[in-house]
C-alpha cells in the first residue's frame, strides 16, 4: 500500500508543480532567472506548449528480410559415412569417410576440390568424395567437408558431423 501511495505521489507531484505559473526575471547581472514566485519586473512564461524535441524521420531503403527460395542450382554436400553420432570401433584408429554430392540436373559434372576438416582443421583435400583417416586418437571427432570450385570459390559446405572412435586400450586387461 505504501508503495502505491509513493508511486502515485511520484507521478502526480511534477504535474502539480507544472500547474502553477512560471515567471522569468532578469537579475542585475543580466542573467535570466525562472521562478514560480511573481517577483517585481517578472514576466509570465507560457509553458502550455510542449517542449518536445521533434526529430523528422529519415527516409530509409526498405530491406527485404524474407529469405529467397532455395535455388535449383545449388550443390548439396552431405557426409554419408560415418553417420552423425555413430560409434566407430577400430583398434588401429582408421576411419573411412564417404560423402555424397547432389548437383543440379542442368549443370555438367563438377571437377571440384573437396576439403576434409577434422576437429576444425584441414587434414586432406582431393577430387574424390572418399577419404581415409589413419591412426586417429580415440574419442569424439567432428568432421565437415567443403567443396571448392575451379575459381577457388566455395560451392558447398556439408553440415558438421560428429563420430566417436573407440580403440582398445593396453591399459584395460581382460578378466
Amino acid at each position: 500500500m505504501k508503495l502505491r501511495l509513493f508511486l502515485f505521489a511520484l507521478v502526480t507531484f511534477p504535474l502539480i508543480i507544472m500547474a502553477g505559473e512560471l515567471y522569468k526575471v532578469i537579475d542585475a547581472d543580466g542573467n535570466p532567472l525562472y521562478t514560480d514566485q511573481p517577483l517585481p519586473n517578472a514576466v509570465p512564461v507560457d509553458v502550455s506548449t510542449s517542449n518536445a524535441n521533434l526529430i523528422p524521420s529519415i527516409a530509409t531503403k526498405s530491406v527485404n528480410t524474407t529469405k529467397a527460395p532455395p535455388s535449383a542450382n545449388l550443390y548439396t554436400l552431405t557426409i554419408v559415412s560415418p553417420a552423425h553420432e555413430q560409434t566407430v570401433r577400430n583398434n588401429s584408429g582408421n576411419v573411412s569417410i564417404t560423402a555424397n554430392l547432389n548437383s543440379p540436373s542442368n549443370q555438367p559434372k563438377l571437377n571440384a576440390l573437396v576439403q576434409l576438416f577434422l576437429d576444425g582443421k584441414l587434414v586432406q583435400q582431393q577430387h574424390s568424395l572418399q577419404f581415409t583417416l589413419e591412426n586417429l586418437d580415440r574419442g569424439e571427432h567432428r568432421i565437415s567437408l567443403k567443396l571448392i570450385g575451379n575459381s577457388g570459390k566455395v560451392i558447398a559446405l556439408s553440415p558438421e558431423s560428429v563420430f566417436y572412435l573407440h580403440r582398445a586400450s593396453v591399459l584395460t586387461k581382460a578378466n
